[in-house]
């Protein structure tokens, strides 16, 4: 397990635990927490500007989301994965992908809004430059840098409209176990030969326009693709893919916030010196997040570390509930104790 694994890992067992801890001593809830991180993480988003506008609220919505909804598919991949990790994972990457096309109407309906972008008909107003064409050329008239900024990233808004009629419009993404013996690795994958071979070149032309890096420890890129030398088709790692699209997000949003005229509302608050308690909490979330190990620390004294500055690192397990919506395990395979056994990945 690489440092910032072992943080990550530390970090997702309290928040699966409900212990939402910006610091050894200040817990702030589960709302707290991710209404604080999405401010943090998108901070040109202003809430005054949400209590009359209905499409920054559904902005702000969305993200928290979102956000929740990689926290939960992260819980399945530290698992062992089974028939119930794979049902949940399934469920919340759907959700992802809608909440991430989501936020692209928001902006989208947004900027219509502010430009007076009127003579087109609203299922045309969009990012993709498949289905917005005549709304992009006129965002083009209005704000040219604008553009430019949605431009820069249409190979990654055209890929994940690929995925959303799937799991729209279709039956959704069943995952496949997938193990890699070699690398001792096994997780719950995406055949990207479920795809239509329409949607998988699509899917294939798109991602070769984004930088992508192959993982130090596992047999992924930081956007969660497997490519085995046996398989007609790739595998998509739903955790690293998600983490990659929703980091990619974030980076589009706050700056398509920027060029729409809003400022960082946080820096805004501290060079007034107002708001102070807010901004501590910010700032303490997104260290909780973003911080990394120095070198020359194991991930053992991560890990002690941690447990000495929480001493309730190890709280009673979640209730179970009286009935389960999920298929009997497979012959063969065994139900894990949910994030309390060791990591079954490449990395350990």
């Amino acid at each position: 397990m690489s440092l910032s694994e072992a943080v990550e890992y530390l970090g997702l067992y309290l928040r699966y635990r409900e212990q939402f801890y910006a610091s050894p001593n200040l817990t702030v809830g589960m709302f707290g927490w991710y209404w604080h991180l999405f401010r943090s993480l998108v901070p040109r988003y202003h809430v005054e500007a949400d209590a009359d506008d209905d499409y920054l609220r559904g902005f702000s919505t969305r993200f928290q989301n979102l956000l929740i909804a990689v926290d939960e598919i992260g819980y399945q991949y530290f698992q062992e994965p089974d028939n119930r990790t794979q049902l949940n994972v399934q469920y919340h990457f759907d959700n992802a992908i809608s909440l991430i096309t989501g936020v692209f109407d928001t902006l989208a309906l947004k900027t219509a809004e502010k430009y007076a972008i009127d003579d087109i008909r609203k299922e045309f107003i969009s990012l993709s430059n498949n289905r917005g064409r005549d709304f992009l050329d006129e965002i083009r008239e209005a704000n040219t840098d604008l553009r430019d900024h949605i431009a820069a990233h249409m190979a990654y808004i055209n890929l994940i409209y690929v995925l959303r009629p799937l799991v729209v419009h279709r039956g959704g993404y069943q995952d496949s176990l997938l193990e890699d013996v070699d690398q001792g690795w096994t997780a719950g994958v995406i055949p990207l030969d479920r795809f239509n071979e329409a949607d998988r070149d699509a899917f294939e032309r798109y991602y070769r326009e984004i930088d992508d890096d192959p993982l130090p420890y596992d047999p992924l890129t930081e956007w969660g693709l497997y490519q085995a030398d046996w398989a007609a088709a790739g595998y998509i790692e739903p955790y690293h893919f998600m983490k990659a699209a929703v980091k990619t997000l974030i980076q589009f949003a706050n700056a398509y916030l920027q060029l729409l005229g809003y400022p960082d509302f946080i820096e805004q608050r501290r060079e007034d010196d107002e708001g102070a308690t807010f901004i501590d909490t910010c700032d303490r979330v997104l260290f909780a997040v973003f911080v990394r190990p120095t070198q020359g620390f194991s991930s053992a004294s991560v890990e002690s570390r941690l447990c000495a500055a929480v001493p309730s690192l190890r709280p009673p397990p979640r209730p179970s509930p009286q009935y389960s919506l999920a298929a009997p395990a497979p012959v063969g395979w065994v139900e894990a104790t949910p994030l309390q056994k060791p990591l079954q990945h490449a990395s350990n």
